[in-house]
């Protein structure tokens, strides 16, 4: 089987999802002791250390030691596992390859684990706490300015490549309560074949949905970066 060595999987995911997809079943003791004794099925293993764009460090396993372990698990488990959805390139921009480790214990595996949370707990402690501080400012400024133009946009780009465009959307408004959000969520007909991977679209609200031409929606980004939060309407058939 060919596989991309650049696509690196969160070791925490796996577990975390192919252990609950088979806690309901006859299955489930034979998942957690997999997990709970895994460097006796993969001890040779050399893991990923990335530090991922959202500044914590994770531990990772490479496509191939992916597709070694999930197919070790159907095998012991007959059970057909579900895909991970959380797949990242180390690109040397947003996620970055610190160091590759290897592990002589399950112990010494579980304490890399708690040490790289507790880190993770930090930065985003670090993280609140400057959202906090920008929160104060934003307040700050809206109270001189009630009338203050605000836009969040999205661009969601397919797992697989990191690259190609599958949707876009964005939401415009202001502060006040009988403001009227300007809404627009598209979803680019060239890449409706690309639908692996998990979706997160449901938790949130753009408004009526379209699909458009990859043109079309280039087209969007290109007018938003120009008028960015003006006063005008971006002024899309869509």
């Amino acid at each position: 089987m060919e596989t991309n060595r650049g696509l690196f999987y969160k070791y925490e995911l796996l577990k975390e999802i192919w252990c609950e997809q088979l806690s309901k079943s006859t299955q489930r003791f034979l998942s957690e002791d997999y997990f709970k004794n895994f460097l006796l099925h993969h001890g040779s293993f050399c893991f990923y250390i990335v530090k991922t764009n959202d500044g914590s460090s994770q531990l990772m396993l490479d496509e191939e030691q992916y597709q070694a372990v999930k197919g070790r698990l159907q095998h012991k488990t007959r059970t057909e596992l579900r895909e991970i959805p959380s797949q990242i390139f180390a690109d040397g921009k947003g996620n970055v390859l610190k160091e590759r480790k290897s592990f002589l214990s399950q112990e010494e595996l579980e304490k890399e684990l708690k040490n790289l949370k507790e880190n993770e707990r930090t930065v985003f402690r670090r993280a609140r706490q400057s959202a906090s501080e920008l929160k104060a400012n934003l307040c700050q400024m809206v109270s001189k300015n009630p009338n203050m133009k605000f836009i969040s946009y999205d661009v969601e780009i397919y797992d697989q490549d990191q690259k190609t465009i599958l949707e876009i959307g964005y939401v415009k408004f202001t502060l006040k309560e009988s403001d009227n959000p300007e809404h627009h969520h598209a979803i680019v007909n060239e890449e409706l074949h690309n639908r692996e991977g998990f979706d997160n679209k449901k938790k949130f609200k753009f408004g009526a949905t379209k699909h458009v031409p990859l043109e079309e929606a280039v087209a969007f980004l290109q007018r938003y970066r120009r008028l960015r939060c003006s006063g005008d309407s971006l002024g899309l058939p869509w």
